[in-house]
């Protein structure tokens, strides 16, 4: 156990559990993640940001306001996971298709509105969002915006910033780093182990053994958007960018997670540094 708070805070389908069992298993504690009530979910209420014994607070927090000024009055470490654009629409997508969360308890119950879909079609309702009670789905806006918005707590606070793309690319180099960031005594060895127990084979099987969850570990591509989702798509992702994140392209090259960005073969993005 690690002397210090823990706050795990993760855009939507980044790889949320692949990095709480990395966190778990180099500090011995426990992923707290509140409940929820039903609706739309608010990601901005403070009162969700809780540290119970021997835990460590693992959300989809979002960091402004009254949230981000506990998250900083917390004294927490803070850890921000964040994914490439197209990546995370595919993968919510998926998410909302299959309804992949009934199997731990909390359904969405979306996947009969949108199997009536065709495949193109429902990917421009998971871009656009609907309200056809009882099926609701704010679309990616919010998305982004959250995405946005952890670029940019992290630029003025103390946050280590990482991204699924080099968690599943250079997992051992961000081990190490988070395991630095936190304090904890790490070498080869260990990094090595934490590696070969958080892969998605592992992670499945575990799972498997506490019977939920395995849904939730796919093996997940990068750069699968430039063979699954066509320019009218990407079109339609950017112009929802441009109206509720207008300020991620930039945020994007001040951090340096262009992999954020990655396939915006657009003026906008270009204009912003957000090279490919």
């Amino acid at each position: 156990m690690i002397g210090v708070k823990v706050a795990v805070c993760s855009s939507m389908k980044s790889g949320t559990w692949l990095l709480r069992e990395i966190v778990t298993q180099l500090t011995g504690l426990h992923a707290y993640e509140p409940d929820m009530p039903a609706g739309r979910p608010q990601y901005d209420d403070p009162q969700t940001l809780i540290f119970p014994p021997d835990s460590f607070f693992s959300w989809h927090l979002l960091p402004t306001g009254v949230a981000g000024e506990r998250l900083r009055e917390s004294g927490a470490k803070s850890i921000f996971l964040v994914r490439n654009i197209y990546d995370t629409l595919l993968s919510i997508h998926r998410h909302l298709l299959h309804d992949v969360d009934a199997e731990i308890g909390r359904a969405t119950g979306q996947a009969s509105f949108l199997n009536q879909f065709s495949r193109d079609q429902a990917l421009t309702l998971v871009i656009n969002g609907y309200r056809e009670v009882p099926y609701d789905w704010h679309g990616m806006g919010p998305v982004l915006f959250h995405l946005q918005e952890l670029l940019a707590y992290s630029l003025n606070n103390e946050v280590l910033l990482t991204s699924f793309e080099r968690l599943t690319q250079n997992k051992a180099v961000e081990v190490e780093k988070i395991a630095a960031y936190l304090g904890v005594a790490s070498n080869a060895a260990s990094i090595e182990a934490i590696c070969a127990a958080t892969s998605i084979a592992n992670m499945r099987a575990a799972a498997h053994h506490r019977g939920q969850g395995q849904a939730h570990f796919q093996i997940g591509s990068v750069g699968a958007h430039d063979v699954e989702l066509t320019d009218f798509h990407k079109v339609l992702l950017r112009g929802v960018m441009q109206n509720d994140a207008p300020k991620l392209p930039a945020l994007v090259v001040k951090t340096g997670f262009k992999e954020i960005l990655k396939g915006s073969h657009s003026p906008y993005a270009h204009a912003q540094g957000a090279t490919p």
